[in-house]
């Protein structure tokens, strides 16, 4: 039979349990007396075990994070616990490494995570916190939470920073900031809007795209600033950012770029003298450089040793307008008729409008009197006929016959220059040129005399003991006929009245009027020797550009003779009348001619030779012996040596007679004792022991008959020996 046994079905997860049961027989016969049985029990309460998920914010400090299991435990639930970056980093809280107890009987307990409190704005970030049963009995071993971190930092705030600067900065540097780091790029759209500032005239329109990169909070926007200079107010343009990207609690705006000028300009009244017969004194007032407003100057005048009979008292107002520097004012001078000393009174301003870095300038005007103290005196020092005081003050002495006339220089004159007045002027004409000593001296017309002094490259004025000066004026007298005149050549200045301009040649812009050669450049072209050079090259020297050659450099300088057709011997004729290779030029010259083989020898006979005779000189004369006696024709016919033979004559001789000279030819065809030569000739042969003797049948004798002549013939008698 069955016992029943209640079993307790708790909500503690346990392990498997059992209890015994024993039977003791009561009643009955068994072999045994009792057994025991075991009753095992099942636990059906094993707990799952798990790890909350937290949503903390970032300024709480720490996030506390439930291990849980689901129903109590008969044992302790151990756990151990890591965290795991997701979204939210290291920075954002501490990693942690910790082992967390679920005690027996409990079903909770919480761990601490330390959280960062930046101040970056972000977003909700997360990272996990992992679990691993290390003890105790829980359905599952390795849970695992989400710890959510809020931001506690609020949207960051966009800001155009305002900036003043000096228009000489060149660039206006403006800030776009955030008032905190953000966790993503911050992009900006910038634009410039004109204001009192205008582009382009105070800067350079700007658009432009910026971005604040995550974690920094501010970038620099650079605007180009003109540098005018024009005086102007303190001036401003607008800088509007608009947020492209990011996230930030407005969504624009603006600042403001404040341009202080650097070019305020200063105020002057300006001082002026006028002769009290102007009628009107013209008073500048006047700004440095042009201001971008009106500068309007309230202007009062004040006496000083001028007073108010002297000038009309006057108040006025004066407008410099925009972009402009000056504006004239006009104050009344009276003329009177007193005799005065120069007199002055102030013109004050105050400046009512406008900018200058002064407001309260002042000026001066001087009023010179134009009425003279009588002057009785008739000395007249300069001769002119006009008394002293009439060319001091310009006023007519009715008892003097002249008037002072009102000239080019005006009424008055110099009492002590008897050229002033030029009309009154004397008439003197030292050089001749048709000029007046006065007038040349002044530049000034003497309206008495036909010519006017020209204004000349030299200048109105000119020397009046110069006939040359001035040059349009002078003589046109040529006297060497080269088409310049005299003065041109002398002065090498240019008369406008002839058609040649003096050159500017080698030897300068001046030249010898009395030579037609001079300047080089306009001389004749005669070529009296044909040379190819004109005379006047040969006589200087120097070369006409106008012809085809230049005189030569040669060994007798750079001039020669326009009448020898040999001088330069380096441009002489080629011609070589006696074929000696020698041109006749060389020959009559005794100079080389650099364009031929040979030069001239200096023989005894001297450096120069007979252009005609072939003999001429003897070192290159020809070689033929007509007559084969060792001595050449030339030299036989000139009895000079040519070194360049072995004999040496010893005086002229016959060129085809060989026995001429005696002493060549040696032969004795009869064996006389005589030689052929001594025989022909009756000459003797020094070099021989006998001469020729006189006999009856003359000097002479037949160098082939032994016995002529008979005074030298044989002894020998054959008749008496046979």
């Amino acid at each position: 039979m069955d016992v029943t046994i209640p079993i307790t079905d708790d909500l503690v997860g346990e392990p498997t349990e059992d209890f015994t049961v024993t039977g003791t027989v009561a009643s009955g016969n068994t072999s045994n007396a009792s057994d025991i049985g075991t009753v095992t029990i099942n636990d059906n309460d094993t707990p799952s075990i798990v790890i909350g998920d937290v949503t903390v914010d970032e300024g709480i400090g720490t996030a506390t994070v439930p291990v849980s299991i689901s129903n109590p435990s008969s044992v302790d639930t151990v756990v151990s616990i890591t965290t795991t970056t997701g979204t939210a980093g290291t920075a954002d809280y501490t990693e942690t490494t910790v082992t967390a107890t679920i005690p027996a009987g409990q079903t909770t307990v919480d761990i601490s995570i330390p959280i960062t409190d930046d101040v970056i704005d972000e977003p909700s970030e997360d990272f996990t916190v992992n679990g691993n049963v290390v003890s105790g009995n829980t359905t599952n071993t390795d849970p695992s939470g989400t710890v959510t971190i809020t931001d506690n930092d609020g949207l960051p705030m966009l800001t155009v920073g305002d900036v003043i600067v000096d228009e000489t900065d060149g660039t206006a540097s403006v800030p776009v900031s955030i008032d905190t780091p953000s966790s993503v790029d911050t992009v900006v759209s910038i634009t410039t809007t004109d204001n009192s500032a205008t582009n382009p005239n105070d800067y350079t329109t700007t658009t432009v795209t910026v971005t604040i990169p995550a974690g920094q909070t501010t970038v620099d926007v650079s605007i180009p600033i003109t540098d005018d200079l024009v005086g102007e107010p303190t001036e401003d343009f607008t800088v509007t950012g608009t947020v492209a990207s990011g996230n930030t609690s407005n969504a624009s705006d603006i600042g403001t770029v404040t341009i202080n000028d650097n070019d305020t300009p200063s105020i002057v009244i300006g001082d002026v003298t006028v002769d009290e017969g102007i009628g009107n004194a013209t008073v500048p007032v006047s700004i440095s450089n042009p201001s971008s407003v009106d500068t309007v100057v309230s202007i009062t005048t004040t006496t000083g040793t001028a007073g108010t009979s002297d000038y009309t008292e006057t108040t006025v107002t004066a407008t410099i307008p925009a972009g402009q520097t000056t504006v004239d004012i006009s104050i009344p001078i009276t003329d009177d008729v007193i005799d005065e000393p120069s007199e002055d009174f102030t013109v004050n301003g105050n400046v009512v409008s406008g900018n200058t870095t002064n407001t309260d300038p002042s000026g001066t005007v001087t009023i010179t009197d134009n009425d003279v103290a009588p002057c009785p005196s008739l000395v007249d020092s300069d001769g002119d006929g006009l008394t002293d005081c009439e060319e001091t003050t310009g006023i007519d002495d009715p008892g003097t016959p002249l008037s002072p006339p009102n000239d080019d220089d005006g009424p008055t004159s110099d009492p002590n220059d008897p050229c002033d007045p030029i009309s009154t002027s004397s008439l003197v004409d030292s050089d001749g040129d048709g000029l007046t000593d006065c007038e040349e001296t002044t530049g000034l017309d003497n309206p008495n005399t036909p010519l006017s002094p020209p204004n000349d490259d030299d200048g109105p004025t000119s020397n009046p003991n110069d006939p040359c000066d001035p040059i349009s004026t002078s003589s046109l007298v040529d006297s060497d006929g080269d088409g310049l005149t005299d003065c041109e050549e002398t002065t090498g200045l240019d008369n406008p009245n002839t058609p040649l301009s003096p050159p500017n040649d080698n030897d300068g812009p001046t030249s010898n009027p009395n030579d037609p050669c001079d300047p080089i450049s306009t001389s004749s072209l005669v070529d009296s020797d044909g040379d190819g050079l004109t005379d006047c090259e040969e006589i200087t020297g120097l070369d006409n550009p106008n012809t085809p050659l230049s005189p030569p450099n040669d060994d007798d300088g750079p001039t020669s003779d326009p009448n020898d057709p040999c001088d330069p011997i380096s441009t002489s004729s080629l011609v070589d009348s006696d074929g000696d290779g020698l041109t006749d030029c060389e020959e009559i010259t005794g100079l080389d001619n650099p364009n031929t083989p040979l030069s001239p020898p200096n023989d005894n006979d001297g450096p120069t030779s007979n252009p005609n005779d072939p003999c001429d000189p003897i070192s290159t004369s020809s070689l033929v012996d007509s007559d084969g006696d060792g001595l050449t024709d030339c030299e036989e016919i000139t009895g000079m040596d040519n070194p360049n033979t072995p004999t040496v004559p010893t005086g002229p001789s016959d060129p085809n007679d060989p026995c001429d000279p005696i002493g060549i030819n040696t032969t004795d065809s009869d064996g006389d004792g005589l030689t052929d030569c001594e025989e022909t000739t009756g000459i003797d042969d020094p070099s021989t022991p006998l001469s020729p003797p006189n006999d009856d049948d003359g000097p002479t004798s037949d160098p082939n008959d032994p016995c002529d002549p008979i005074s030298t013939s044989s002894l020998v008698d054959r008749t008496e020996m046979a």
